[in-house]
């Protein structure tokens, strides 16, 4: 069994668990308050957790695509550093946004999910994908385009999405990739590679200055 396989049942576990046992929904979500209370382990634990079983399948139906080609290219311990590395870097970003709301919580693996995607997208940034399984475009079209959506989506406060762990997540997936592959992810296409870098960048600092400026 692959370890792409390994996550998805894992967290479909986890997710059933938080779905019947309210108390250990409420102790393993992230919470900016329980980071507070120096609960570290929600910056992972979190990602185990699904609002309902729409949430996870999204999810996971996304790691399934994607999880097994990153762990063939990476290999199976940097697929995980890349994977669980994108969820802590989510999660890191929302609590650094949210850390004056005390009642922020969020739930879910779409950053990790992310950090995978973006890895993959900056290893092969021409590759084919298909929004909504119909519309194709080349990944980086892609990139760029949900990183323009999810950096708007950061200034919607009544948005249940958890549009500031997706960015970090995709942070961590385009840094990851390019610590661990540069001659593939950088060298290959510099420039659709300098584009995609280019926007997280701009939208960090567009998140950063609409939060604090």
């Amino acid at each position: 069994m692959s370890v792409t396989m390994m996550i998805i049942l894992a967290t479909g576990v986890v997710t059933y668990m938080g779905f019947e046992n309210h108390s250990l929904f409420e102790k393993y979500k992230f919470s900016v308050l329980g980071i507070q209370r120096g609960e570290y382990y929600r910056y992972i634990t979190s990602g185990f957790l699904h609002a309902d079983w729409t949430h996870y399948f999204v999810n996971m139906l996304t790691l399934y695509f994607f999880g097994d080609f990153m762990e063939y290219s990476f290999g199976t311990q940097k697929f995980l550093l890349i994977y669980f590395g994108g969820i802590l870097a989510g999660n890191y970003l929302s609590y650094y946004f949210n850390k004056h709301n005390s009642w922020y919580a969020a739930i879910g693996a779409s950053a990790g999910v992310n950090a995978t995607i973006f890895a993959a997208i900056t290893l092969i940034p021409l590759m084919k994908l298909r929004l909504y399984f119909f519309i194709p475009m080349p990944g980086f079209v892609f990139a760029l385009g949900y990183l323009w959506y999810t950096t708007m989506g950061t200034q919607n406060q009544r948005s249940n999405i958890g549009h500031t762990a997706h960015f970090g997540g995709a942070l961590a997936g385009v840094a990851l990739a390019l610590l661990f592959d540069f001659d593939t992810a950088f060298l290959a296409h510099p420039m659709l590679t300098l584009l995609i870098i280019s926007a997280l960048a701009g939208g960090y600092y567009y998140i950063n200055g609409r939060r604090f400026g």
